[in-house]
């Protein structure tokens, strides 16, 4: 619940900014801002898991590469792609003979 605060006659009014209903109490309006409060950190727990998981495939796509770019040099250096990939943990689909 988003919480709305206007100012009327020297008085806060606190509104629910969705529905523009007055919170009349102090319960309402606790209860609104534990909702509140509670969906902020869902939704930075969300990014926190979007951001590690990002990070992750990063290095793993990094790591990747790194094992590519060695292959390319083993197998430039006359190396039999079998013990290429054997020696790199690659498999035949990952073993790019192409630089990326």
């Amino acid at each position: 619940m988003n919480i709305k605060i206007a100012v009327q006659q020297q008085r806060l009014i606190f509104a629910d900014a969705l529905t523009g209903e007055v919170l009349r109490d102090t319960g309402q309006f606790s209860s609104a801002l534990e909702n509140a409060e509670h969906n902020v950190n869902v939704a930075e727990q969300r990014a926190t898991v979007a951001f590690d998981e990002g990070v992750e495939q990063r290095l793993q796509n990094g790591r990747l590469a790194e094992k590519q770019e060695i292959a390319r040099n083993m197998l430039a250096a006359g190396i039999e792609p079998a013990i290429v990939a054997k020696t790199n943990g690659l498999s035949p689909d990952d073993l790019c003979l192409t630089p990326s």
